[in-house]
């Protein structure tokens, strides 16, 4: 029997112990590597599309949301953040400045209408085209005909005088000029079979709202009101804000105007929710018509849910809430907002409500601006 030496033992488990740490500290690198890489995908909700087309999780339903985010274009689709990036001009949503004034899917496509300091972009998933080089407002639509994006903005000059214009295919074309909507800015734009509908407030001391159906432009109402969202049902024009609900207007510093949630349809309102704005409206197959309404309060404001006039459920409280997209598909109601979880200094955050549940895009930012959101 051969005797084994105490020493070379010792060291024979002392070398094999080392090995059996290193192997497992490269084990555990590797592991906490590949959580982080996790981490990180999943906590920011954003990816980058290269040269491809974007893909969305859902297969049907493609939920479009934009805006900005601390002054930087913001795009979710289906509840991810999208950066686009033209990699042969060297640009990316993350390079530029400015909102994504609108957005929409068709198929696996993404069209995007982007503004960069005076600059106005068109995305066609990731290939970028500089579509403007003046200063327009913060409304624009993009409508995709026969496969082609149509993009419908509105430039202002230095003298405040604007313009609507489309763009497809390469060509410019003035739809309104200045004089036809002096003194009036639009809030929102809606094209339907070729023809353009816009809600607009105009620029006077107190504000009146107006509409835009057949080439002009028409008051609303003589006094304090706001109109905020447009939508087509038909041969129906129904735009949705606030009005002057007082027997006699006061124009006074001091005055006291009340006001209240209205609905116009075809020039005649309907007011209902006192202190309240609606700011988005939809209809459903049966006719009824639905209206986000946010109030203006001191500390928390409140969302909630219309339905041919009468509420019918809370949507959020918090402040400073924008509510920019209202959907209804049947027994389905989806409600896109953004809105201040602690006041002033407090965290902003974009919220998506839907059938009672909200969740949240983005949360955290210093300033958080959404100018409309798509679903298709």
């Amino acid at each position: 029997m051969r005797k084994v030496n105490s020493y070379s033992l010792l060291g024979y488990l002392i070398s094999t112990f080392l090995k059996t740490v290193i192997m497992v500290k490269i084990f555990l690198t590797l592991l906490c590597t590949m959580f982080l890489t996790s981490c990180n995908a999943v906590g920011s909700k954003q990816f980058n599309l290269g040269n491809k087309k974007a893909k969305t999780d859902r297969n049907n339903t493609k939920l479009c949301v934009f805006g900005n985010v601390d002054s930087r274009p913001a795009l979710w689709i289906n509840h991810k953040r999208v950066i686009l990036k033209d990699d042969d001009k060297s640009l990316s949503l993350n390079d530029m400045r400015g909102s994504v004034l609108a957005a929409v899917t068709e198929g696996e496509n993404i069209y995007a209408l982007c503004g960069n300091d005076k600059e106005l972009v068109l995305w066609e998933n990731n290939n970028a085209t500089v579509i403007c080089s003046v200063e327009v407002q913060n409304v624009a639509e993009i409508v995709v005909e026969n496969g082609v994006p149509a993009a419908y903005f509105v430039t202002t000059n230095d003298v405040g005088e604007a313009e609507l214009k489309r763009y497809c295919n390469g060509k410019t074309t003035t739809l309104l000029a200045s004089e036809d909507f002096r003194y009036c800015f639009l809030r929102d734009i809606a094209v339907v079979n070729g023809k353009v509908y816009g809600a607009l407030n105009t620029a006077s001391q107190f504000g009146e709202a107006a509409v835009l159906a057949d080439g002009k432009v028409t008051l609303l109402e003589k006094y304090m009101s706001e109109a905020y969202q447009i939508k087509i049902d038909g041969t129906d024009v129904f735009v949705c804000g606030s009005k002057f609900t007082g027997k006699q207007f006061d124009d006074s510093p001091e005055g006291e105007n009340p006001s209240s949630a209205a609905i116009w349809r075809n020039g005649k309102a309907k007011t209902f929710a006192e202190e309240g704005r609606a700011m988005a409206i939809d209809t459903d197959k049966q006719g009824n018509l639905y209206a986000a309404v946010c109030n203006i309060g001191v500390g928390d404001d409140k969302c909630t849910l219309w339905k041919n006039g009468k509420k019918i459920k809370d949507i959020t409280s918090a402040w400073n809430i924008e509510v920019v997209f209202l959907s209804v598909n049947g027994d389905n109601i989806l409600i896109v907002g953004s809105e201040e979880s602690e006041g002033i200094g407090g965290v902003n955050g974009v919220f998506v409500w839907e059938n009672g549940k909200k969740t949240y895009l983005y949360e955290g930012a210093e300033n958080v601006q959404l100018h409309g959101a798509t679903c298709k």
